[in-house]
C-alpha cells in the first residue's frame, strides 16, 4: 500500500501536466515525453519490487525528450548530461553485471562514456561539477568494493553504496524534469534565446 500510494503521489505531477492545457504543438511533445519518463522513473523509485534491470525503462524514456524539445529548446551541452545519464545508469547496473561476471565490458564502457562526458560541449557549471563529482564519487565506490571487504556483519554494504549513489541522482533527476514540466518547457527556449 504505501509503495502504491508513493507511486501515485509521483505520478500526480506528470500527469496534471499532461491535462492541463498547452500553449501549443510545441509543448505538447516534450510534455508527453516527459511524463513516460518521470512515469517510468516513479515505478521503478517507488516499486515495491525493482530489479537492477528495471532502470533501464526511464532510460528509454529519457531519449525521446531532447527529440521531442525540438533544435530551438535543446541546450547543446545536454549530449554531455545524457552521457552522465548513461553511466550513472550503467553504475546503478554494477552489481547485476558482475553477477554476470561482465568486469570487462563494464570498464570499458564506463572509461569510454567518461572520455565522451570530456569531448562534448560543456553543461553549466553546477551541473558540471555535479556530473564530476558522481564519477569522481563512483570511482571512489568502485576502489572501495575492489580493495576492501565488507564487513562481516553487512556483506552487502558495497552493494548498498551502489544503489544508494545511483538512487540519489535518479532521484534528483526525476525531480529535475517534474519541475520542468510544472514551470513549463517553454522556459528552456528563453533561456536559450538569452544565451543561457
Amino acid at each position: 500500500l504505501v509503495c502504491a500510494s508513493s507511486t501515485l503521489i509521483a505520478l500526480l505531477p506528470s500527469n496534471l501536466c499532461c491535462l492541463r492545457k498547452q500553449r501549443g504543438p510545441e509543448d505538447t511533445a516534450p510534455t508527453f515525453a516527459g511524463a513516460l519518463f518521470t512515469s517510468s522513473f516513479a515505478f521503478f523509485l517507488f516499486g515495491f519490487q525493482v530489479h537492477e534491470k528495471s532502470v533501464l525503462f526511464p532510460y528509454i524514456a529519457s531519449f525521446l525528450l531532447p527529440l521531442a524539445l525540438g533544435p530551438k529548446r535543446r541546450p547543446p551541452w545536454l549530449a554531455a548530461l545524457y552521457c552522465n545519464f548513461t553511466i550513472v545508469c550503467l553504475f546503478s547496473m554494477y552489481p547485476l553485471l558482475t553477477k554476470d561476471h561482465l568486469h570487462v565490458p563494464y570498464a570499458i564502457g564506463m572509461l569510454l562514456l567518461t572520455y565522451l562526458f570530456e569531448q562534448l560541449p560543456r553543461p553549466p557549471m553546477v551541473l558540471q561539477l555535479a556530473c564530476r563529482l558522481f564519477i569522481a564519487v563512483a570511482a571512489a565506490i568502485h576502489l572501495l568494493h575492489a580493495l576492501i571487504s565488507p564487513p562481516d556483519k553487512y556483506p552487502d554494504a558495497w552493494i548498498m553504496l551502489f544503489t544508494g549513489v545511483s538512487c540519489c541522482y535518479f532521484v534528483v533527476a526525476f525531480l529535475a524534469v517534474s519541475a520542468l514540466q510544472l514551470i513549463g518547457w517553454h522556459r528552456l527556449e528563453r533561456r536559450q534565446q538569452g544565451g543561457g
